[in-house]
Formats: C-alpha cells, sequence, structure tokens
C-alpha cells in the first residue's frame, strides 16, 4: 500500500491557521513586554521627579520615592536610569551629611554611566 505523505488542503489550511495563530500569541507577547518595560521606565521616571521635588520640603518622602526608583531600576536592568537613582541617593546621602553613603552611591552612579563605557 502506498503512503500518502501531502496532507490534504483542509489540513495545510488549518496546520497554517495554528501557526499564524501561534505566531500572533507570540508578537503579542512580545510587544506587551516592550510596553511594560517602556512603563516601567517612565514609573522610574517619575519618582525621580517626585524625589526632586519633595527633597527640600520632606526628606523621608525624597527618600522614599528614590529608592523604589532604585529597585525599579535595578529589576529593569537599565543603566542610564540606574546611574540616575545612584547619583540621586548620593545626593540626598551628601545632604544629609552622611559622606560615606554619598561617596558609596555617587561611585556606583558614575560605573552605570553610559558614557563612560568603552
Amino acid at each position: 500500500m502506498k503512503k500518502n505523505y501531502f496532507c490534504s488542503k483542509k489540513q495545510f489550511t488549518c496546520a497554517l491557521l495554528v501557526k499564524i495563530f501561534f505566531f500572533v500569541i507570540l508578537l503579542s507577547m512580545y510587544c506587551s513586554s516592550k510596553l511594560t518595560a517602556q512603563n516601567q521606565s517612565h514609573e522610574i521616571k517619575n519618582d525621580i521627579v517626585l524625589f526632586s521635588n519633595s527633597l527640600a520640603i520632606n526628606s523621608s518622602s525624597a527618600l522614599f520615592y528614590i529608592r523604589r526608583a532604585d529597585a525599579k531600576s535595578v529589576a529593569l536592568k537599565n543603566d542610564s536610569l540606574l546611574a540616575r537613582t545612584s547619583y540621586n541617593l548620593g545626593y540626598y546621602y551628601y545632604l544629609k551629611n552622611n559622606v560615606d553613603s554619598a561617596h558609596i552611591y555617587l561611585k556606583k552612579g558614575l560605573e552605570f554611566a553610559p558614557f563612560l563605557k568603552t
């Protein structure tokens, strides 16, 4: 008996639709992850602005916002945002006369600065 290695037109159409369906699902997952990263980046920048605005008014709120921004930057693995949050943490500690902590965070900020990488 001869085996038929070719599928029917109906089977071919069904297989093609399944492949298209999975492609659309993968594409939507990829796009949503990009949007999530953009949203997180936007949230971090907002926290940095809130830090700057509250620094002179309420230092404990300022520390809360910059620590939250730093934690999100670490999770996002964004060197540019890590440089900004580290610098701002250093600045916060400098204003509080905690020179040792300020030095640590300012040095860390320089390590993440993209223009210094070779």
